[in-house]
């Protein structure tokens, strides 16, 4: 049963993929010739390593300066791996792909665990979902979409509480209890998002 629901998952992310270009990397413009000339991953990607250790201490400025360094890493650019080029063909990535599979795969955990409204619309947002490849689209492509239909579904509401959207901006970090990062908001975020948000973070399909 579960191997069928993997595969009927899988069909589906690929289907989705011709229609909102899901997959990290596009074949380069024949006219670019040369690569990782304006590709910012060299000068952020360090500044990223910091604001990632500083967030998950509970400095939510850092928070806030992590999800925009991940959002200015997102786009193409001219970004190249070493394995990007063939012989035949040259392909170009997000920036933040040049961070690794590793670094990123817990640079988009981290984002997955913030609360504050800048991290949430850039982890529901296409350009977060153009990142995501392999492991990391499997994990995070379906919990994208269901946080931007979640968002979507709030913002249409006539009489939604102003205290406790002030409340959910205040809480940017993860929570921290005893030193350990936990997934669970602090309160008052926790009443915004009680019920609605277990069906954001649910298991996969």
């Amino acid at each position: 049963m579960i191997h069928v629901a993997r595969i009927w998952y899988l069909a589906v992310v690929f289907t989705l993929s011709a229609v909102e270009c899901y997959g990290a990397g596009v074949i380069a413009p024949k006219s670019m010739t040369r690569f990782n000339v304006i590709c910012p991953a060299k000068k952020l990607l360090p500044q990223m390593a910091i604001q990632y250790s500083a967030c998950r201490k509970g400095n939510e400025d850092s928070c806030d300066a992590f999800v925009d360094t991940f959002r200015t890493l997102s786009p193409v650019y001219d970004c190249q791996r070493d394995f990007d080029s063939t012989d035949t063909v040259n392909y170009i990535v997000p920036a933040i792909s040049l961070a690794g599979d590793i670094d990123a795969l817990k640079y988009m955990k981290l984002l997955s665990e913030l609360r504050s409204k800048n991290a949430q619309e850039f982890f529901a947002s296409k350009l977060f979902r153009s990142t995501l490849d392999g492991e990391a689209a499997e994990e995070y492509y379906y919990r994208s979409l269901r946080l931007e239909r979640f968002l979507k579904q709030k913002a249409q509401q006539p009489n939604s509480n102003k205290s406790e959207s002030q409340g959910a901006r205040q809480s940017n970090a993860p929570c921290q209890e005893n030193g350990v990062l936990s997934a669970r908001p602090r309160q008052p975020a926790e009443r915004l998002s009680s019920e609605n948000f277990k069906i954001i973070i649910g298991d996969r399909p």
